[in-house]
């Protein structure tokens, strides 16, 4: 797949349309901590004069998905889709979030199932690599796990 952009630097999370996308550090970091478990499909991105950004990059299919948010504990609100699936969404931007423990296992990178299927969570870990290898394009809300 190869993909133009007019942006002058490209981060290590970024949306491409439809998908998001990781560089290899990002990758690095998470294939350490979980290997094998997610889908990496490597994207060529050019800027609009055709010259290639520096390093690789990848569409990122998170492969783990579990539904953890414990609603009482959290700025959630419940809705019913068109479908007339039940489903929960933040209530606000950063909202606080408290998860179960015991549903997350040993994943460090993970999507809701039910719920929040368009956001992603990630381990203290995960965020401590993130952080010490200054990572761009992430948005970390702290999480209370229970």
């Amino acid at each position: 797949m190869k993909i133009k952009s007019a942006h002058k630097a490209i981060p290590d999370f970024f949306l491409l349309p439809g998908k998001y996308a990781v560089s290899s550090s990002a990758r690095d970091i998470l294939e350490d901590l979980e290997p094998g478990k997610h889908q990496f499909i490597p994207v060529v991105l050019c800027r609009k004069n055709g010259e290639l950004f520096e390093g690789d990059h990848f569409v990122l299919h998170v492969c783990s998905a579990v539904d953890a948010i414990v609603p009482e504990q959290s700025e959630v609100y419940a809705i019913t889709t068109a479908s007339g699936r039940q489903s929960l969404r933040l209530a606000k931007v950063r909202p606080s979030l408290a998860v179960q423990k015991n549903k997350l296992k040993d994943r460090h990178f993970w999507t809701g199932n039910k719920s929040f299927n368009i956001n992603f969570f990630c381990s203290d870990e995960f965020f401590k690599r993130a952080k010490s290898a200054k990572l761009k394009g992430f948005d970390f809300t702290p999480i209370r796990e229970v």
